[in-house]
């Protein structure tokens, strides 16, 4: 995220009558080693927003990214056909990729695609 769009999130935050950081996810500003709370605009990966949930068959998860990855940065999707519940692959910028990123289903770490995938198989039977 970098300084226009941390901006520009938090003035639409207080226009609407939230916090501030409602939204945010902060890692974090480190001055010798301790954390200061403080804001720090000299540095674009600091603040990001934080996930969005889904539910999912009753159960609440977290949404994929919501962006294009680095060029050959490994990631997982949910995969209900594989034991293991999610599936790896790399960013290769292809459409798939851009699509599954649109569906919400592109996660940094299998833990978070077998959540989703989990979700996705705790359909019941309607009687």
């Amino acid at each position: 995220m970098n300084q226009v769009e941390l901006l520009r999130h938090v003035a639409d935050n207080i226009e609407a009558g939230r916090s501030a950081g409602h939204g945010l996810m902060y890692r974090g500003c480190y001055i010798d080693g301790s954390s200061t709370g403080c804001i720090d605009f000299t540095s674009n990966d600091l603040y990001q927003f934080a996930p969005k949930n889904v539910i999912i068959n009753g159960i609440e998860v977290e949404r994929g990214v919501d962006k294009s990855l680095p060029r050959g940065k490994d990631y997982y999707v949910p995969s209900l056909f594989d034991p293991k519940l999610y599936a790896a692959t790399f960013w290769d910028g292809g459409d798939a990729h851009f699509k599954r990123v649109e569906k919400g289903i592109v996660f940094k770490d299998k833990e978070k695609a077998i959540a989703m995938a989990e979700a996705m198989l705790n359909f019941q039977d309607g009687e």
